[in-house]
């Protein structure tokens, strides 16, 4: 049997239900928060989960999307015999596929059932040890039965195969993409660099109670928090006059009247991403062997160029670890290792630009 396709991390939020919620709850538990495991994600969890995020340098953002999930089953390994809060939560995620006794003690019949799991999922032989490891919580976490698993739309892939965009956020991008392009025809900013940055500041969301707007722009404050379609169309024109605005400063030309066909200047791009972020990982570019020519348009930035390649990889060893690939979570703030799990701008950009 040939392994099924990899799946993605499920996002787990506020009011959500079900074997999946309790399966967090009780790894939150295992990582030493106190909370019920009732599959009920209410404040408790919320609070947990936010809890969690920030003990471990996590966006807290009290969801369990996949940074969360990876970061809480990191180094877990439940094999027989085990009796703990984590193999309860294999048992409960095992649950959803296999007849199991859920009662936390991991032997040889719940190992039983996770040999049989690891099969029916196609695992290489290698990785049919009957042990819940890393690709097995990967797969219990992220199908909700053997056959029900729809590979979503997809989208342009990263380095290993991975969709840059979140197939999940695809709507919101249809929603938005008219708001873009209106901006475009007025500014002459690429609608594709709007919702490169939007992707990457708010997952193609509106909301945001900060003040900053949609685009997270620290020299605006809005007054509101939910915009209007109107509102949203004057933050978006924001955007781009900033934008124009950090060019001009920064002497960035996107396309030049030499190129053929018009075509984006791509190092000028990743640029302006650069600037419009601070511009401040030019140390971090050089660690990792960059030029200093690279290193000033912002190779060496997470905004700008997260997981663009396995040493820009911060959700794989050796990079999750070993403190050479961090980013500032607060403007200003130090780098805290490793970065986020969000993609890059500049990946988006190109998941979006059509050639």
């Amino acid at each position: 049997m040939s392994l099924k396709p990899i799946p993605y991390w499920p996002v787990i939020r506020y009011a959500d239900s079900g074997k999946d919620v309790t399966a967090l709850q009780l790894l939150l538990q295992y990582r030493g928060l106190n909370l019920t495991a009732d599959g009920q994600f209410g404040n408790q969890t919320y609070t947990a989960v936010s809890t969690f995020q920030q003990n471990n340098g996590l966006t807290v953002d009290g969801i369990a999307g996949e940074n969360t999930l990876l970061a809480l089953v990191n180094g877990i390994e439940i094999q027989n015999p085990a009796s703990n809060a984590a193999a309860r939560a294999a048992q409960v995620l095992l649950s959803k596929f296999e007849n199991i006794t859920i009662d936390g003690d991991f032997y040889s019949a719940s190992a039983q059932v996770a040999l049989t799991f690891q099969q029916n999922m196609g695992f290489p032989a290698e990785e049919l040890t009957s042990v819940v490891g890393i690709w097995t919580w990967y797969y219990l976490f992220g199908y909700g039965a053997y056959t029900s698993y729809d590979p979503p739309v997809q989208c342009t892939t990263d380095y290993s195969n991975n969709p840059v965009i979140d197939p999940s956020y695809l709507p919101l991008l249809n929603q938005n993409k008219s708001f873009y392009e209106a901006t475009e025809q007025t500014t002459g900013v690429p609608w594709e660099i709007l919702a490169a940055i939007h992707y990457r500041e708010n997952k193609f969301n509106r909301s945001n109670p900060n003040g900053h707007g949609p685009y997270e722009i620290g020299d605006y404050n809005y007054a509101w928090s939910y915009p209007t379609d109107a509102q949203f169309q004057q933050a978006t024109d924001d955007c781009a006059q900033f934008l124009i605005g950090k060019m001009t400063q920064n002497r960035i030309k996107l396309r030049t009247m030499y190129e053929t066909e018009n075509k984006l200047r791509k190092d000028e791009v990743k640029k302006l991403f650069y600037v419009y972020n601070g511009a401040s990982y030019y140390n971090q570019a050089i660690s990792k062997g960059f030029t200093p020519y690279e290193a000033n348009i912002g190779e060496g930035s997470p905004y700008v160029m997260n997981r663009a390649d396995l040493p820009r990889d911060p959700t794989v060893y050796p990079t999750i670890s070993d403190g050479t690939w961090g980013q500032r979570l607060v403007n200003g703030g130090p780098i805290v290792y490793p970065a986020t799990s969000d993609y890059g701008a500049y990946l988006v950009f190109c998941a979006l630009y059509d050639e």
